[in-house]
């Protein structure tokens, strides 16, 4: 193996996968779907949530206080429904 690629025996597919997601309904798709794959291969699935800062930068500190509540919540929300696996 003069690539360097390190091959695990007996496994056949990835050992985790990784989805990003921001409660949008597009990235919960790509969850259910990353889901439903790590099931097949006897993965581990890993979620990360992505809160957009680009809009938090031009509120006032007041606005911005409650936007970051809000995705503090969602976040909250999401890990709460990949807990319960209700993607």
């Amino acid at each position: 193996m003069s690539s360097g690629t390190i091959f695990e025996l007996g496994t056949d597919g990835p050992s985790r996968i990784l989805v990003g997601v921001d409660g949008t309904e597009t990235s919960m798709r790509a969850a259910a779907y990353a889901a439903g794959m790590a099931r097949r291969h006897g993965s581990r699935l890993i979620a990360l949530y992505v809160a957009s800062t680009a809009a938090v930068g031009m509120q006032t500190a007041a606005t911005a206080g409650a936007m970051v509540q809000t995705q503090e919540e969602l976040g909250e929300e999401l890990r709460r429904r990949f807990a319960e696996g209700a993607l």
